[in-house]
């Protein structure tokens, strides 16, 4: 028995990896455009996910490197941390719409919905709400995940029927990876890889095509850098009214 899976792993990640930057680079780079515009036009860019796809709203705010006008959505029912109801309350309808109606966005914003499978009736009706309200919607899922799964939502939607951009984060149906002889079901995931290697390509394009146009964005330092709060000091007081978590 071959107890290192370290090396095959790996060797997965980086296959889906490649299988991003060759299907998905052009949706990055739209997902990066519309983004562009938002922020020319001094609007936030907003971060949906339930459950462990909340990592990613957390990934995106007041990060090293990262965008500063950037307003996460974590939502405490399906926050990890309140444990595995999470998965039930992400099921329940309409709950979206109310915190689509509390989130303060409008159509001058923009709205990344991360969800793998895209089936679930909360982050469906954030997005129906959202597109309703002329808000650009950009989400990342599974393309294997939704094509084998039905929609657990009252119309049969998906997230990815409101959705300006679709970025497919390549990951396997049920996530998992790896077989174990004398297991019945895969072992460990991707999709959280996957799916933040996604995100900070946005971020890298979004900044890029920003310059190109002549706007510099804001980006946030690392306070660990002796001159990174200096830095960040001007983001924070120009955002902190906008951003409810600053």
């Amino acid at each position: 028995m071959n107890f290192n899976k370290t090396k095959e792993y790996l060797s997965i990640v980086n296959q889906q990896l490649n299988k991003i930057e060759e299907h998905e680079s052009k949706n990055i780079e739209d997902a990066a455009s519309i983004i562009s515009d938002t922020l020319e036009k001094d609007g936030l860019i907003y971060i949906f996910g339930t459950g462990h796809s909340q990592m990613f709203s957390l990934e995106m705010f007041y990060r090293a490197g990262g965008l500063v006008p950037v307003h996460p959505m974590l939502e405490a029912s399906v926050a990890m941390y309140t444990g595995t109801k999470t998965s039930e309350y992400e099921r329940v309808p309409d709950i979206g719409k109310v915190i689509f109606k509390k989130s303060g966005m409008t159509s001058k914003d923009t709205l990344i919905i991360v969800s793998h499978s895209g089936r679930n009736p909360m982050p469906v009706d954030l997005a129906e709400s959202a597109k309703a309200a002329g808000v650009s919607i950009i989400t990342i899922a599974s393309g294997a995940f939704m094509a084998g799964v039905s929609s657990r939502h009252p119309s049969g939607k998906f997230v990815k029927d409101f959705a300006d951009v679709i970025i497919d984060n390549h990951c396997e149906l049920g996530d998992a990876v790896i077989n174990i002889e004398g297991m019945s079901t895969k072992v460990a995931g991707t999709s959280s890889i996957l799916s933040i290697a996604i995100i900070e390509s946005i971020v890298a394009t979004t900044i890029n095509i920003c310059v190109s146009r002549g706007f510099t964005p804001p980006v946030w330092m690392s306070g660990n850098l002796d001159n990174g709060d200096a830095h960040n000091e001007q983001h924070y007081l120009q955002y902190r009214n906008r951003i409810p978590y600053l």
